[in-house]
């Protein structure tokens, strides 16, 4: 692309500016997918896994008791 730019008659110092931006840009959009990707991943793993640990703090609840009373009976 710098060479068809430079072919047409661009000053380089404008094609080089836009070609960094462009990898910027790129780079920073690359960076978000991948992020995203690995959230889902982790969580689509996780719940593959059938990890549904509960924190001690959780575990004195009302609620968190009678679900695993009902977890054990079943």
């Amino acid at each position: 692309m710098i060479v068809c730019g430079l072919m047409a008659g661009n000053p380089a110092g404008k094609i080089i500016l836009r070609a960094m931006f462009g990898l910027m840009g790129g780079f920073a959009l690359g960076t978000v997918s991948g992020w995203i990707g690995t959230l889902i991943v982790k969580e689509n793993a996780d719940i593959a896994s059938g990890d549904n640990a509960e924190s001690p703090e959780e575990d004195d609840k009302p609620v968190a008791k009678a679900r695993h009373a009902a977890e054990k009976a079943a």
